[in-house]
C-alpha cells in the first residue's frame, strides 16, 4: 500500500481496516487538500500505527485522540479510538466511539466483522445490531413503481404446423442442448438455445432458463426481466422460491436489491398455486430445546453441538437425528427452530441471515449462561437449509465455533470478502454430501473446501454414493466421525 505520505501497511488484522480508513483520509483532496495540518496529522498517523503494531494500545489511543482533535469530522480517527478502547478492555467506550464513527459516515460492516481488534465484542447482541443497521442502510432502496419490472416481451409467433406435443418435444430437445453447452462453459451458445426454446414456447420454464443464462453472463437487467416473467407464469407444481434459492446460476444477482423483491413475488405466487388446504406461512417467536447427554455432570464443562433443521423441519426431528451422536461424545445438544411456521409442525429459517444469526447466537448465549460449556468445543451443524445457514453463520463468526458440519447445504458466501476473515484458518470443517445431489450443491461445497484449505483450515469432504438429499445411511456413526474430527479428538 502507498499513500502520498508513504505509510507502511499494517499486518493482517483490524489494523488493515485502520490503514484503509487512514488512506481514504489522506487521499481525499476535497476534504483535506493542502491543509496546513497535513504534515503533523500524517506524522501522528505514522506514530499511531507504530504504537498499535507494537501492542502499545494506550499510546495508540492517545495519538488517535490527538488526530481526532485536529480533524473532528474525520471518521478514521474516531473508528481507531473505538478499536483502541476495545483492545484495552473498555467495551462500553468501544461501543460509544463506534456509534460516533457510524454517525460520521463509517459504514463498512464487512470490515467491522473481520476486525481482529473488535473480536471481544463480535458475538454480542449490541454489536450484531450495529452490523444489521449498517447492512440495512447499505441496501439499495426498493424499486419505484414501474421502474424495475420490464413488461413481458411481445408474444412470439409459434410455428403453426406444430402440435402441443411437438412443441414440448422441441423445447425438450433445445433444453438438453442448452444444458450440454452450459456444462461445457459455452454460456453464449447456451443462451442461444434458451432463446430458441422461448420462441417455440413462451412458458415459465423457457423464461426461467433464459434468466439463468443472462445471470451467468452478467446481464443483470435481462436476468431479472425474464425471471420476473417466469415467476408470473409459474412452473407447474415447482415451488419457485425453492427453485430460485437453490439455483447457483443466480449467484451473480443475489446481492442486487431486486433479488429479494423477486423472492417475495415468488413466495406469493407459490401461495396462490398451493393446494387449498395448505396453511399460510407466518412468522413466529424464536424457540429452541436443550438436550443433555446421558450421565451429564453439570459441574464439568461439556462440548456444545448447535444443530439446525432443514426446510419443512423442526427442532424435534433434529433432536432425533443428532441426539445419539451427541450422547456418544458427551455434548450438550442445542436445537434452535426456524421462525417461519408452515403449518403441520413444519418450519423454515427464511432468507434473512441477520435474523437467523441473532436467534441462533442468542440461544447459544442462553445455554452458556445456564451450563458450563467448553468454549473451545462449540460446533455448528445443519442439514439442507440448515446447512446453508451453518456456512453463513460460520463465515460471520469464525471465532465462536471450533468447527462446522454442513450436510447437503448450499455454500453461498454473502461476498468474496467473507472468506478473507481472520479466524477461518482455525476452523475444522466436515462436509457431508450425497453423490446424487444437484451438481451445483456438490461443486459449491467442494469449492468451499478448496478455498478453506488454501488459507489453512482443516477440511474433510465425504460424498456418499447412492445418497441424494439426505443424511448417510449410518447417520449416527458418520456424525460421530464428524464430531471427533471437528473436536480434533
Amino acid at each position: 500500500m502507498s499513500t502520498r505520505n508513504e505509510l507502511m501497511p499494517f499486518p493482517r488484522s483490524s489494523v488493515l481496516v485502520l490503514s484503509v480508513v487512514l488512506t481514504g483520509a489522506f487521499l481525499s483532496p476535497p476534504a483535506f487538500g493542502m491543509d496546513d495540518d497535513e504534515p503533523s496529522f500524517s506524522k501522528l498517523a505514522q506514530q499511531m500505527q507504530t504504537a498499535h503494531r507494537n501492542g502499545k494500545y494506550e499510546k495508540s489511543l492517545e495519538l488517535s485522540e490527538k488526530m481526532h482533535e485536529m480533524r473532528p469530522d474525520d471518521k478514521g480517527p474516531v473508528y481507531n479510538i473505538a478499536c483502541a478502547h476495545c483492545l484495552l478492555g473498555d467495551k462500553e467506550k468501544a461501543y460509544t466511539w463506534l456509534e460516533k464513527a457510524i454517525d460520521k459516515g463509517y459504514s463498512d460492516a464487512d470490515h467491522m466483522t473481520n476486525d481482529y481488534d473488535l473480536r471481544t465484542i463480535r458475538g454480542e447482541p449490541r454489536f450484531r445490531k450495529m452490523l444489521r443497521q449498517l447492512r440495512d442502510k447499505k441496501r439499495k432502496p426498493g424499486k419505484q413503481a414501474g421502474e424495475r419490472d420490464a413488461a413481458p416481451p411481445e408474444p412470439k409467433a409459434k410455428p403453426p404446423e406444430m402440435t402441443g406435443e411437438e412443441r414440448q418435444a422441441k423445447i425438450g430437445e433445445l433444453t438438453r442442448k442448452l444444458m450440454e453447452a452450459a456444462g461445457a462453459g459455452r454460456n453464449e451458445k447456451a443462451l442461444e438455445y434458451a432463446e430458441q426454446a422461448l420462441e417455440v414456447g413462451d412458458t415459465g420454464l423457457t423464461n426461467y432458463n433464459v434468466a439463468c443464462m443472462h445471470s451467468l453472463l452478467g446481464h443483470e437487467d435481462k436476468a431479472f426481466k425474464y425471471l420476473n416473467i417466469a415467476v408470473e407464469k409459474g412452473m407447474g407444481r415447482t415451488l419457485m422460491v425453492d427453485q430460485i434459492e437453490g439455483d447457483a446460476d443466480f449467484k451473480n444477482i443475489r446481492e442486487d436489491s431486486r433479488y429479494k423483491d423477486i423472492l417475495e413475488k415468488a413466495r406469493k405466487s407459490d401461495k396462490r398455486r398451493a393446494a387449498p388446504d395448505r396453511p399460510e406461512e407466518k412468522d413466529v417467536k424464536a424457540s429452541f430445546k436443550i438436550t443433555l447427554p446421558d450421565d451429564f455432570d453439570k459441574s464439568k464443562k461439556a462440548p456444545l453441538i448447535v444443530a439446525l433443521h432443514h426446510y419443512h423441519g423442526n427442532m424435534g426431528r433434529t433432536i432425533d437425528r443428532w441426539k445419539d451422536a451427541a450422547d456418544e461424545v458427551g455434548a450438550i445438544l442445542l436445537t434452535p427452530q426456524g421462525t417461519v411456521e408452515m403449518g403441520g409442525n413444519q418450519y423454515h429459517w427464511g432468507d434473512d441471515l441477520d435474523t437467523i444469526e441473532d436467534n441462533v447466537l442468542d440461544a447459544i448465549d442462553d445455554v452458556m449462561d445456564e451450563y458450563k460449556v467448553d468454549s473451545h468445543k462449540v460446533v455448528l451443524g445443519g442439514f439442507s437449509q440448515g446447512g446453508w445457514a451453518t456456512w453463513g453463520l460460520a463465515l460471520r463468526n469464525p471465532d465462536l465455533f471450533a468447527g462446522i458440519i454442513p450436510v447437503c447445504g448450499r455454500f453461498e458466501p454473502e461476498s468474496e470478502s467473507a472468506l478473507g476473515r481472520d479466524g477461518l484458518e482455525k476452523l475444522r470443517v466436515f462436509i457431508m454430501l450425497g453423490a446424487d445431489l444437484r451438481e451445483q450443491v456438490i461443486d459449491g461445497n467442494k469449492d468451499a473446501a478448496r478455498r478453506l484449505r488454501k488459507i489453512g483450515a482443516k477440511v474433510k469432504t465425504n460424498v456418499y454414493e447412492g445418497i441424494g438429499h439426505s443424511f448417510p445411511e449410518d447417520r449416527t456413526r458418520e456424525l460421530v466421525k464428524a464430531l471427533r474430527f471437528v473436536f480434533d479428538d
